[in-house]
């Protein structure tokens, strides 16, 4: 007959079961993490003919954008006309604006900006919506000395959560906000992503 097993040599086992599970659950959750705040660099299309490669200045570093030419002028024109801040999401790129992008150049001045952590970005990691409104801030002080006409961030997903950001900072700066598909805060976004995703996962 074979000896019976300690509780306590159950307790020990279980433990180290346990404690095993536990260490790859975490482990798991940093390297997605991970992914999450600096994300594979998807490459981009080619810069359309009819815009123009150009490097904004925030004060810490350049947010690389595809502008309209008139933007470039120098001196700058100021021809009033609105300008178009186009801003893509997470695991988006400057290419998803361009037919849009030809589509407004007739009646507006566009500018199509790379986000922080995002294609060829100099940032290494995304800001989820709040570090992105920093460089909309910036882009659009940049586009209203240049022009003195009216500015209007369009966003989708992060892009948009970047542009209701920054109007809520600098009101002053913007004519104007389109978004789709944009969330205003990143805790109201996880809790709907959770509920969706997860039983009672955001359950409080």
């Amino acid at each position: 007959m074979p000896p019976k097993k300690s509780p306590r040599s159950l307790i020990r086992k279980i433990s180290l079961v346990v404690g095993i599970a536990a260490g790859v659950y975490v482990g798991a959750c940093f390297v997605a993490a991970g992914q999450y705040i600096s994300p594979v660099r998807l490459p981009e299309g080619p810069r359309p003919a009819f815009l123009q490669d150009a490097q904004i200045p925030t004060g810490k570093y350049q947010v690389p954008a595809w502008v309209s030419p008139n933007l470039l002028a120098n001196p700058p024109q100021k021809s009033r006309r609105p300008v178009v801040i186009l801003v893509h999401g997470m695991g988006g790129s400057r290419s998803d604006w361009v037919e849009l992008a030809d589509a407004l150049m007739p009646r507006a001045e566009v500018i199509v900006i790379a986000t922080r952590g995002q294609t060829v970005s100099p940032v290494d990691k995304v800001g989820f919506g709040g570090k992105e409104a920093e460089e909309v801030i910036a882009v659009a002080e940049w586009a209203k000395a240049r022009t003195g006409g009216p500015v209007i961030p369009v966003g989708t997903s992060m892009g948009g959560a970047a542009s209701w950001l920054a109007s809520e900072k600098r009101p002053d700066l913007f004519a104007a906000v389109v978004t789709e598909g944009a969330f205003a805060r990143l805790d109201w976004a996880s809790d709907d992503f959770l509920a969706v995703k997860i039983r009672f996962g955001a359950a409080v």
